[in-house]
């Protein structure tokens, strides 16, 4: 902390001087965060009903908080997303009038949040709050939206529980975070049904196709299209697979060209093979890419550069 935070103001209150702790990390929330401040008297810290954590330092007035919005018309994010749905809150007429009688400002705030696709399937807000205190209504905001419904906590259990070992537990929490918009999570959930983790977990390629789509989407992702063009390949859809090893190699992942370079090499079209084992022997990220498309490139028969003129399509 700041040595000078006692005299440092903001909004004409004083902020306290604050020593702080390393928590232990075997611990419940609660006494973890009251280890965070050992032994100090201006700060109380409270479990609401809701399961919130609450945190007061020093005497703050309480009259922000017991001022009474009459009507708040949410947006669809606000009604999905806390952080947002509480912004809205501060800024109804109601808080900012309280505000400026106590001669309160809200200080400049930086704020990150992982913004939830509003979708009736999941936990949200009414589009109307009425008659309620800020208090009631900041806390019914992050416990309804916040403390188990959201893609970070369904990710974060996933890790812990793959870090274990147990797959089929982190592959259903994987599936809750990709269901609420978490786009590693998708990506991690078709690495799953792709056979690309432990035997727990049966393959299951339409699903890993669907979820690989989907990453495609939202990220344009080189990775996820190569996987799906050797899903697609494995099961004889050769003009799909070469579709998408395409996009792989417009997005990005380069190694895709030794991919195409085989398929080609599989149906002795020599010549339409070479500019691509090249394409991977220049610019392949991965060495062994690199190593194979050489030797693939050695072993051509003789006399198959590509001639000009025009070249039928696949």
């Amino acid at each position: 902390m700041n040595p000078n935070a006692s005299r440092l103001r903001r909004g004409g209150l004083p902020f306290p001087l604050i020593q702080l702790r390393e928590p232990s990390s075997q611990t419940d929330p609660l006494r973890a965060v009251r280890q965070i401040f050992p032994g100090s008297k201006r700060i109380r810290v409270r479990k609401l009903p809701g399961g919130l954590i609450q945190i007061v330092i020093g005497h703050p007035t309480s009259a922000v908080f017991r001022t009474k919005i009459r009507n708040l018309r949410l947006t669809p994010d606000e009604q999905y997303n806390p952080l947002s749905a509480i912004t809205a809150i501060d800024n109804t007429g109601e808080v900012r009038a309280v505000m400026t009688h106590l001669g309160l400002a809200f200080p400049l705030t930086y704020i990150e949040e992982l913004i939830v696709e509003p979708d009736k399937k999941l936990p949200h807000l009414p589009p109307t709050v009425q008659d309620t205190t800020v208090g009631a209504s900041s806390e019914r905001s992050t416990v309804r939206l916040d403390v188990d419904n959201t893609k970070q906590h369904w990710y974060d259990r996933a890790e812990r529980a793959r870090r274990a070992r147990r797959h089929a537990l982190a592959l259903g929490n994987y599936l809750k975070a990709a269901e609420l918009g978490d786009v590693r999570a998708m990506y991690t959930v078709a690495q799953y049904y792709d056979g690309l983790a432990p035997r727990s977990i049966r393959p299951d390629f339409p699903k890993a196709l669907s979820w690989y789509k989907k990453v495609f989407r939202h990220w344009r992702d080189g990775f996820s299209a190569n996987n799906i063009g050797c899903i697609l390949r494995d099961q004889g859809n050769r003009r799909g697979a070469m579709r998408w090893f395409k996009q792989a190699i417009a997005a990005g992942a380069v190694d895709s060209n030794l991919d195409i370079a085989k398929m080609y090499i599989a149906k002795n079209d020599y010549v339409r093979a070479r500019p691509y084992l090249q394409a991977a022997n220049r610019k392949a990220a991965i060495a062994d890419v690199r190593i194979q498309a050489a030797r693939l490139l050695s072993s051509l028969p003789a006399g198959t550069q590509r001639r000009r003129g025009r070249v039928s399509k696949d």
